[in-house]
């Protein structure tokens, strides 16, 4: 049987789950999407029954919290050229900085290039370790006259990912045809 409160004393006025009788979760416990409330602190304890219906004793409640993911990153638009137009099949995409409301360290950067009508044909995708707010598409993968959508993600100490940023759309140009004498 598991439990979960928001005082370690465990009074019904604090409880926030009951498994009841668990046939099943024996080592740990999923909880259902919802429940809980990121920034609380909550405690959890467990007891055992045996096959002669006994129950032990509670175990000592452990406290525990649900840390925030990163913030959802975004293509940084002062960085990048006007109308997100690059002249090379090699750009460099620039992202918005991190942010993390526990004050947790950028850990790794994430970014996925896809093209197509829905954004649904991926190109390229890469992790990067440290706290990239930059990356570099290696060239070969993109082609002038083409639209691709990027999108980026970060992941912090407690190694929690963010929602992946809107899928941003670039352009890859040729620029103008060159001159003839």
């Amino acid at each position: 049987q598991w439990q979960i409160a928001v005082g370690p004393e465990f009074v019904p006025a604090s409880l926030i789950f009951d498994s009841g009788r668990d046939d099943g979760n024996l080592t740990s416990y999923s909880i259902a999407p919802g429940l809980l409330t990121y920034g609380v602190n909550y405690f959890f304890r467990v007891r055992y029954e045996d096959s002669t219906n006994l129950w032990s004793s509670w175990s000592v409640p452990t406290r525990f919290f649900v840390n925030h993911p990163p913030e959802t990153p975004s293509l940084n638009s002062t960085l990048l050229p006007a109308d997100s137009v690059y002249y090379t099949t090699s750009p460099n995409i620039p992202f918005s900085e991190f942010a993390d409301l526990d004050g947790d360290s950028h850990r790794y950067t994430e970014i996925r290039v896809t093209a197509g009508e829905h954004c649904e044909a991926l190109v390229w995708e890469d992790q990067f370790p440290g706290a990239a707010t930059s990356a570099t598409v290696p060239s070969g993968l993109l082609v002038y006259g083409v639209t691709y959508c990027v999108e980026v993600r970060y992941k912090d100490s407690s190694m929690l990912w963010s929602q992946w940023s809107s899928p941003s759309q670039i352009k890859i140009s040729s620029g103008p045809k060159q001159p003839i004498n």
